[in-house]
């Protein structure tokens, strides 16, 4: 194949597949598609067993903060969860390792634009599965149920698309919401990607979400140049969308005001981030990686996750990992503003925000950003390394 249409379209498949959440192969662990995505490119793509060696400080930070959550198991609640964890901590290392190795042999130019072709089918078929969901339920939002990119929940039929819980597809979303906003006006296929994610993002209903896209833009209009323009063209864009929604869409209002009620006391949330909070009083070095699950249901007879990585980190690494984590958060936000490419700290932004209602201390998403970060960090480095010669 013509190696102009083989590498773009091999690149679109890659970024796809961190997006198919809900497609998996159970096998003591969930095989998905990104899993395979990746070291099919890798050998596809670098025709030699070469892995990029250099790391940034906040890769660093981030396996100083992996090994110091790892070492917990040596005295965890439950060792077999935490060997669970840590095992597949190793794959995601050697994924990242091979998926960073990989994006190297790739231009700018064709990451950002494959990038692009990956969210409008991202977001194409979660409209189409979700519509499918709505069709097949008949209106009737009762029960709570998963219907194809349909979930029903609380009487709210909520959009999952690809991926298996709305509050996640928000989360993941937002790197196609300010992808578009920055290649806006130099790439055409941007304009109905934006309009396609903003629509998705609304039909979530997740309010966690709908707070960590606005703390988002926040942050994309403190890291423009222009930023009165940019405030009165954002500010523009909300009011124009709240009052079409409000004109033609009486009942998404109704939906949003219902799903913000329920929501008053966390989801269930609160009960649990004080379980936590305790849990960390009592064991200030951590119980384990992965235990908080087991040990929650066992002295607080909890059913949930904390659904709060920060508390996570706390509760089951300990004050010493979590101290390691907030050193690799910083780096990263910092690295993240002082690159070029401006969608990059909005879309951190947003999902240190998400972290908040959100267990999801490294997983496929993660793992994009840090490899794009570390890609187009490497191509600035290359164009100053040019300039300056």
């Amino acid at each position: 194949m013509n190696k102009n249409i083989f590498l773009p379209l091999l690149c679109s498949i890659l970024f796809l597949s961190f997006f198919l959440q809900a497609y998996s192969l159970y096998i003591g662990y969930h095989l998905k598609f990104f899993m395979i995505m990746i070291p099919l490119s890798y050998i596809m793509i670098n025709n030699s067993l070469y892995l990029d060696s250099k790391l940034y400080l906040h890769e660093k930070l981030l396996l100083i903060t992996i090994i110091s959550f790892s070492s917990t198991t040596l005295y965890s609640y439950n060792i077999s969860s935490s060997l669970r964890m840590v095992f597949g901590l190793l794959i995601l290392i050697i994924l990242y390792w091979m998926l960073i190795s990989t994006l190297k042999a790739i231009s700018k130019n064709i990451i950002l634009r494959t990038l692009l072709y990956a969210g409008i089918i991202f977001n194409i078929s979660s409209i189409l599965l979700y519509l499918t969901g709505l069709i097949i339920s008949n209106g009737d939002f009762t029960q709570r149920a998963i219907i194809y990119g349909l979930m029903i929940e609380r009487n709210t039929p909520r959009l999952i698309g690809t991926m298996t819980d709305p509050n996640f597809f928000s989360a993941y979303n937002n790197i196609f919401i300010f992808l578009s906003i920055f290649y806006y006006k130099k790439i055409s296929i941007s304009k109905p990607l934006l309009l396609l994610a903003i629509i998705n993002t609304l039909l979530t209903f997740s309010i966690g979400g709908y707070i960590a896209l606005f703390f988002g833009s926040v942050g994309l209009i403190f890291h423009t140049k222009n930023k009165l323009k940019f405030l009165f063209n954002t500010v523009s864009i909300i009011c124009i969308t709240l009052l079409t929604v409000y004109i033609f869409f009486p009942q998404y209002i109704e939906q949003v005001q219902h799903k913000v009620m329920v929501s008053l006391d966390g989801s269930g949330r609160f009960k649990d981030w004080g379980s936590a909070l305790m849990t960390f009083y009592d064991n200030p070095f951590g119980i384990g990686i992965f235990t908080f699950l087991e040990y929650n249901g066992h002295f607080y007879a909890g059913t949930h996750y904390t659904h709060n990585t920060y508390l996570d980190v706390l509760v089951e690494g300990g004050i010493i990992t979590f101290l390691f984590y907030m050193l690799f958060l910083l780096s990263f936000l910092r690295k993240s503003y002082s690159n070029s490419n401006v969608f990059l700290f909005p879309v951190t932004i947003a999902i240190l925000i998400s972290f908040l209602s959100l267990s999801a201390f490294l997983n496929e998403y993660w793992l994009l950003i840090l490899a794009l970060l570390h890609r187009l960090s490497s191509c600035e480095l290359n164009e100053k390394t040019l300039n300056s010669n």
